[in-house]
């Protein structure tokens, strides 16, 4: 078995389009878009989608502000500094800990597993297979 791996480089400079010119070339092959920003592969080869499936990370806290009495329990015992002044917790900072849902004297706290990305399980192009991922709208935005 052959592998080719193309790895790293400032963006904007051709890997993607580079690897989907070797990829007409293979035969029998695997390709794994794994760019964690922008797995793009799919727009060159347009594959058709055979499944998809959903990724939700590990629970992140959520406040209600039905219930929030704002007393700064949460704020002073997340050690992420994932509650800010409003009272809302920015998902990305929230390690999961729960320690906020403990302190709460209002339960005013609960986790939910949080959306990250859709896998998708494509049909061969060009006899070839394109495993890629795309991360929720907000996270590639934000990671852009």
């Amino acid at each position: 078995m052959k592998q080719l791996t193309v790895i790293s480089g400032k963006g904007g400079t051709g890997k993607t389009t580079l690897t989907a010119a070797f990829t007409s070339l293979a035969k029998n092959a695997v390709i794994a878009d794994c760019d964690v920003d922008a797995a793009d592969m799919h727009l060159i080869l347009k594959p058709d989608i055979l499944e998809k499936e959903d990724y939700y990370s590990l629970e992140v806290a959520r406040i209600d502000p039905e219930l929030c009495i704002k007393c700064g329990k949460c704020r002073e015992f997340c050690r992420y500094e994932a509650v800010n002044e409003s009272f809302e917790v920015d998902p990305y900072e929230c390690e999961g800990c729960a320690a906020c849902t403990i302190v709460c004297p209002n339960g005013a706290v609960s986790m939910e597993k949080g959306f990250q990305a859709s896998l998708f399980l494509p049909k061969p192009v060009l006899g070839l297979w394109l495993m890629h991922g795309l991360a929720s709208e907000k996270r590639r935005v934000e990671n852009l």
